[in-house]
């Protein structure tokens, strides 16, 4: 994901390397990259996206309450897409 960010140098792909970070490598990498997203730019799905992951980060950090809002305000920003099949169902699978 660091080289697919580094070769496109788009947002997007900023938030992609920070999940993959979230997910199965380092939460420091993670913070630094979704602190590096410009989020005005970002799709609309973009910002309900970085919440789901701070979400994450929360709860591998053991701030349980702040996963549970962070995780609640992401699956709240993914509904207003519940017409787009391709964000929504996608999103609130993973």
């Amino acid at each position: 994901m660091k080289k697919a960010y580094e070769v496109s140098g788009e947002n997007m792909m900023l938030v992609d390397w920070a999940f993959a970070e979230v997910s199965f490598g380092d939460m420091q990498v993670a913070k630094k990259c979704l602190s590096q997203i410009e989020i005005e730019i970002l799709p609309s799905f973009g910002q309900p996206f970085m919440l789901f992951i701070e979400g994450v980060i929360a709860y591998k950090e053991k701030n349980i309450s702040e996963a549970k809002e962070l995780l609640t305000q992401s699956l709240e920003g993914f509904s207003d897409f519940d017409k787009n099949p391709a964000v929504c169902w996608g999103a609130l699978a993973m």
